[in-house]
């Protein structure tokens, strides 16, 4: 199991499977807010939101850029094979 935090801070995927364009994630959030999981084509975006996950949820997510960030504070674990 492979894992990487996403934060507000935008950020290149390792390009290692799974964190890569077309690989499906889980994406975790183990806060008390929900995170809405945005991919770009770029550090500078255009950014695009993929995914939102609910406070202490967790949902599977299609990757398909090479950067994310979360749109507003806080974390997500997305977790693979």
């Amino acid at each position: 199991m492979r894992s990487l935090v996403v934060t507000d801070t935008p950020q290149a995927l390792p390009r290692v499977a799974p964190f890569m364009p077309s690989y499906t994630v889980v994406a975790v959030n183990a806060t008390g807010d929900s995170a809405s999981l945005q991919s770009g084509d770029s550090l500078a975006g255009p950014w695009t939101t993929i995914a939102t996950v609910a406070a202490g949820q967790a949902a599977e997510v299609t990757l398909d850029k090479p950067f994310v960030q979360l749109e507003s504070a806080g974390s997500l674990i997305l977790l693979g094979n």
